[in-house]
C-alpha cells in the first residue's frame, strides 16, 4: 500500500476528541480497508489557530510529504488538520500532485478519500459546512460574550473570557441559568494596552494584517503565545470599534 501516516491533533481545552482516541480511530479503519499498518503521529494540546505545517509533528509530516515519503494520511475529522477551508484546500491540491491521499473518518458518520472523484468532491463540500458551522459557533459565542461584558458576567467557561479580560468567580456566589458559578468580567491591563496600539493603527488606517505583522515583530504575542493574524485582530477590533 506504501508509507501510510496517521495525524492526530489533541485540543487545548481537552473536550474534543483526544489524540489516544483520534489514534484508536485511525488504527480501526486500517484494519477495516486493509491497509498497511499506519505510523501515528500526534500534536498533543495543539489550537487549530496553528497551520498544520507550523505545528511540531504536523510540519515533520508535511516535509515528509515533500520529500515523496508518504502516500496517505489519515485524519480523524477536518479540524484536527486544518484551520479552514482555504488551507484545506490548498494543502489538498499540493498532496494530490505529491500522489498523497487524505482520509478523513468523520464526514457526518461517513469516511472520505480523496484519491476518488466522489471523495474530492465530499471534501470539498463537507470542508465549507464545517468552516460555515465554526463560523456561526463563533458568531453565537461573541454575542454572547457581548451580552455578558454589558451585564458585568460571564455566562460561558472563564477560559472563553473575552480578549483584553480575565473572568474573577463572583463574590456573591451567583448562578449561571446552567448553574455554573457566575464570573464577572475584569479589565486585564496588558492585553488592554494592546488593544489600544490595534486601535491607534486601526485609525492611522493600517490594514489588519500589517497590523498583526507590527505586533508580532514588537514581540507582543496573543494569548495562546502563537502569532497574531489579521483574522484575529480583525475580530478584536470588531468587537472593540464595533
Amino acid at each position: 500500500m506504501g508509507n501510510v501516516y496517521g495525524y492526530c491533533r489533541g485540543s487545548t481545552d481537552g473536550q474534543k476528541l483526544t489524540a489516544k482516541s483520534q489514534a484508536e480511530m485511525i488504527q480501526n479503519y486500517v484494519k477495516m480497508k486493509g491497509m498497511d499498518f499506519p505510523t501515528v503521529i500526534a500534536d498533543e494540546a495543539t489550537t487549530s489557530k496553528i497551520p498544520l505545517t507550523e505545528r511540531k509533528f504536523g510540519g515533520i509530516l508535511c516535509r515528509w510529504i515533500d520529500r515523496g515519503e508518504v502516500t496517505d494520511v489519515i485524519i480523524a475529522a477536518f479540524d484536527r488538520a486544518f484551520r479552514n477551508v482555504r488551507e484545506a484546500l490548498a494543502t489538498i491540491e499540493k498532496w494530490d500532485k505529491k500522489g498523497v491521499a487524505l482520509h478523513i473518518l468523520d464526514c457526518g458518520g461517513a469516511s472520505i478519500d480523496t484519491k476518488t472523484a466522489t471523495g474530492k468532491f465530499m471534501f470539498t463540500v463537507l470542508a465549507a459546512m464545517a468552516e460555515w458551522e465554526r463560523n456561526r459557533i463563533a458568531e453565537r459565542t461573541s454575542e454572547s460574550l457581548r451580552s455578558a461584558q454589558k451585564n458585568g458576567k460571564l455566562v460561558c467557561s472563564p477560559s472563553r473570557a473575552p480578549y483584553g479580560y480575565f473572568a474573577s468567580p463572583d463574590p456573591s456566589g451567583e448562578k449561571t441559568k446552567s448553574g455554573r458559578p457566575a464570573h464577572r468580567l475584569i479589565s486585564c491591563g496588558h492585553e488592554q494596552m494592546i488593544i489600544g496600539k490595534m486601535r491607534l493603527l486601526h485609525e492611522e488606517g493600517m490594514k489588519h494584517y500589517s497590523i498583526a505583522k507590527w505586533l508580532n515583530s514588537a514581540g507582543f504575542r496573543p494569548r495562546n503565545k502563537g502569532e497574531w493574524s489579521a483574522t484575529t485582530v480583525a475580530r478584536i477590533l470588531k468587537r472593540e470599534v464595533g
